[in-house]
């Protein structure tokens, strides 16, 4: 048996509704499970398979142990990138005022 998911805009059955809502509804799964909280997004085969492949599954170390010498400079792009998404955020706030 596979299982399929049920839009709940069209109805449409797929494996997966993420680029559907996209492109379909021009919605992004947040506003969809905002709009219908008990729906899925996936199927639970393509969740088993995700959490099957998931790399840290079952991991305890810690962000260092996981890059060693390479997580300083890691943390230090990563809140470069987030202050810069920050920025732009501020000036598209600023703008619609």
């Amino acid at each position: 048996m596979t299982d399929f998911l049920k839009c709940n805009h069209c109805g449409f059955e797929c494996k997966g509704l993420t680029l559907h809502l996209k492109y379909k509804h021009s919605q992004t799964p947040k506003e969809y499970r905002e709009q219908f909280p008990d729906a899925e997004i996936f199927s639970k085969s393509v969740r088993k398979q995700m959490s099957a492949s998931n790399p840290l599954k079952g991991t305890t170390c810690t962000f260092e142990e996981r890059y060693g010498d390479r997580a300083d400079e890691i943390k230090a792009k990563i809140g470069k990138s987030q202050g810069r998404l920050e920025k732009e955020r501020n000036g598209l706030d600023k703008q619609k005022q």
